[in-house]
């Protein structure tokens, strides 16, 4: 994997320029807590780490729903994808790309991941990504409370099924506690 590699997916694939943002911002979040483990002596993975933060929501289009109206890109992204949303989608991708690490670390990422045994983040990498990814709304620096109060505006405006969230809010300030102890 490559810079290069990273730009060339983004276009491929239409990665709209707002989550490229938010990708990048990921990258340099992430960046700062390695850098805070690396001089502890903690080793860490900084190059896939860094990939995957960079291509974590690289197929995110995937989960756009704009009124039922889909673009190619779309359509073709279910199509080759079905049934899965972006984290699978890319952690496929990634995998069939010769990319196992990043694509694993990517696959922890997305919001229930961290409740499902399988998915839960388990590397200090997976970890790592994964806290960025909540700490960064669109391209800013927030708070998880602040992250998550927006999710619950735009992706659960109902409240269904409040139980469910509360029990990945604890695990992601529980996640927030064991990672920030280093730092």
């Amino acid at each position: 994997m490559n810079l290069d590699l990273v730009e060339k997916l983004y276009k491929e694939y239409q990665t709209p320029e707002h989550v490229i943002a938010h990708c990048k911002k990921v990258a340099e979040v992430a960046s700062k807590i390695a850098d805070e483990y690396m001089k502890k002596g903690i080793p860490i993975d900084y190059e896939n780490l860094n990939f995957a933060c960079l291509l974590h929501d690289v197929l995110r289009i995937i989960d756009f729903n704009a009124g039922g109206k889909y673009s190619e890109m779309q359509k073709k992204l279910c199509a080759t994808y079905p049934g899965m949303d972006h984290s699978m989608a890319a952690y496929t991708l990634l995998s069939e790309m010769g990319e196992p690490i990043i694509a694993e670390i990517i696959k922890k990422h997305a919001f229930d991941g961290i409740m499902i045994k399988e998915n839960h983040p388990f590397t200090l990498e997976e970890k790592i990504m994964t806290y960025a990814d909540k700490r960064v709304l669109h391209e800013n620096i927030v708070s998880l409370k602040e992250r998550f109060e927006d999710g619950k505006k735009r992706y659960n405006p109902n409240n269904e099924n409040p139980e469910h969230d509360d029990k990945a809010y604890k695990a992601y300030f529980k996640l927030e506690k064991e990672l920030l102890k280093c730092c």
